[in-house]
């Protein structure tokens, strides 16, 4: 299984195509991580590409953390998915996450428990 902070690539169900994530959780939960869209949502976590370096930059220089969505996956569904880890972020980017979710008034409790749950220490 993945760690906290790591960025993975898996086949998305949800998606319905190969996406980059973000595990927030030793217990496999993930956050999807994608190009900036003309429309920001109130879950976007908006960062510098520079803080995904194993990322190809985006034209913007911008990637989103959506924090709308919080998915579960075990280890075989990571496996099924051709899981392969790309790279982690930083300490300080997690604990800015963890500080967007607790302070966006947007998200709902559910959302912004989720996350934080799943985050445990870094909360």
């Amino acid at each position: 299984m993945f760690g906290v902070g790591d960025v993975i690539a898996f086949e998305s169900v949800e998606a319905g195509k190969r996406k980059f994530h973000l595990c927030i959780s030793f217990d496999g939960h993930y956050l999807f991580i994608n190009s900036p869209k003309p429309r920001v949502y109130p879950g976007d976590f908006i960062v510098d590409c520079k803080e995904l370096p194993f990322l190809t930059p985006t034209s913007s220089g911008k990637s989103v953390i959506s924090c709308s969505l919080v998915m579960k996956k075990s280890e075989a569904e990571l496996t099924q998915s051709r899981a392969k880890k790309l790279g982690s972020v930083s300490h300080n980017l997690l604990s800015d996450l963890i500080k967007f979710v607790q302070a966006s008034p947007l998200l709902t409790e559910d959302e912004k428990d989720a996350i934080i749950e799943a985050a445990g220490d870094w909360a």
